[in-house]
């Protein structure tokens, strides 16, 4: 300490005033701290750990998402078990044909016309509509409606019409009470089967 007062005793004032402003100066610009830096490293501090919350809550929203998927998938393989267990592979016009005139003899629904339509092909299964026209009573249609609804293949009531006849009157056999009024029943039934999978050989030969 005092060799430096010594050397400082054989600079001048003015020489003594400059190297004190220029240590001054060196002071502020590279040692002296008024906050501002340490406020402008708090605020990017705040700011990634905002960042990283919000990464965190996106990570939750998709987690969340993807058990949501997941569990919809999960419920969906299970609908399609279940319906495929009751679409058929193999299944003709010949065969729902009979179902149907079964359908009706149990029903007691007099059948008139069965016309089948043209096929509808689709990515997974293939439509086979059906129309059909026949006579009865209320009771008789709701009985086939109803025995439609309990049969192990699926069958949809696409559309129907009914045309009451005041005149005429239906007979039953198993019933005691008063005939109904005869109503003509115009039915668009649809079957469905799954499309045949077919194996492209090499040979370009489908099996």
């Amino acid at each position: 300490m005092n060799s430096l007062i010594l050397k400082l005793s054989f600079f001048s004032r003015s020489q003594v005033l400059f190297y004190g402003m220029l240590i001054t100066a060196f002071f502020y610009n590279f040692v002296y701290d008024d906050g501002t830096g340490l406020e402008f490293k708090i605020k990017q501090a705040k700011n990634e750990i905002k960042i990283e919350r919000e990464k965190e809550i996106e990570s939750d929203i998709a987690l969340k998402e993807i058990v949501l998927v997941q569990n919809s998938l999960e419920s969906l393989m299970q609908q399609f078990q279940i319906i495929s267990a009751k679409l058929p592979r193999e299944f003709q016009m010949s065969e729902i044909i009979k179902i149907v005139d079964k359908i009706a003899e149990t029903s007691e629904l007099s059948v008139r016309s069965k016309e089948p339509s043209a096929v509808i092909k689709s990515s997974l299964i293939e439509t086979l509509p059906i129309v059909i026209t026949g006579d009865g009573s209320f009771s008789q249609i709701v009985k086939f409606f109803h025995f439609a609804s309990t049969i192990d293949r699926i069958f949809k009531i696409d559309s129907f019409t009914v045309n009451v006849n005041a005149d005429k009157k239906s007979s039953s056999s198993s019933s005691s009470s008063a005939a109904e009024n005869l109503v003509s029943l115009k039915l668009n039934l649809n079957s469905y089967r799954f499309l045949e999978e077919r194996v492209t050989t090499q040979s370009g030969v489908r099996k």
